[in-house]
């Protein structure tokens, strides 16, 4: 397949932008890499194929590449092969970690041959979905807070990133943030009562 076809495939089949779909396949190592790692990414889950194909993009553009041209190795000479990026991502898309935590693992990888899951369990980073561990969280801050619920209360949506930042400091980064989201939106919203 030439380059500027499997570009063409990239964009119209896996719905990647064309500028991500022109750097991937620059090289066909790259492109190769990133071929591999999405096929085993999407055998192992139920995604939707052109979500799975944007979460691979992303890492092997901005991670993989990045690593590659500071280390100036090649894909041969790099220590995450696609079965283990495929995993990582694998471990983002079902809640395992979140994408903060994903950033730590891609790097401990990148020193350790370790699968990512038991990475994972040995450093303790798995995600926090206990509802009732984020609400003890969120209640801690907005508690601690009380002029950023004035802000918040009076129409300044700005701030609650603070208090999605707040809640995950607290919570080492391990909460999970969709959960976080709801439950602290749920939590000032009730103050307007």
């Amino acid at each position: 397949e030439y380059p500027t076809a499997r570009r063409d495939r990239f964009v119209n089949v896996l719905g990647l932008p064309r500028y991500d779909a022109d750097v991937l396949t620059a090289e066909k190592a790259t492109a190769d890499y990133f071929e591999q790692t999405l096929a085993l990414l999407s055998s192992a889950n139920r995604k939707n194929p052109k979500e799975n194909a944007k979460s691979v993009s992303n890492w092997v553009m901005t991670d993989v590449l990045r690593v590659l041209s500071e280390k100036k190795i090649s894909l041969r000479e790099f220590p995450i092969q696609p079965a283990r990026l495929a995993a990582m991502i694998g471990l983002i898309h079902d809640g395992t970690v979140s994408g903060k935590i994903a950033k730590d693992l891609f790097d401990e990888m990148l020193s350790k041959p370790d699968e990512p899951r038991v990475i994972v369990k040995r450093e303790g980073w798995i995600q926090v979905s206990d509802t009732a561990a984020i609400e003890n969280a969120v209640s801690e801050v907005i508690s601690a807070n009380p002029q950023q619920v004035e802000k918040y209360l009076a129409g300044n949506e700005k701030v609650f990133g603070y208090f999605v930042g707040e809640t995950m400091k607290r919570m080492k980064g391990k909460g999970n943030p969709r959960i976080v989201n709801d439950i602290l939106r749920k939590h000032l919203e009730s103050k307007r009562s």
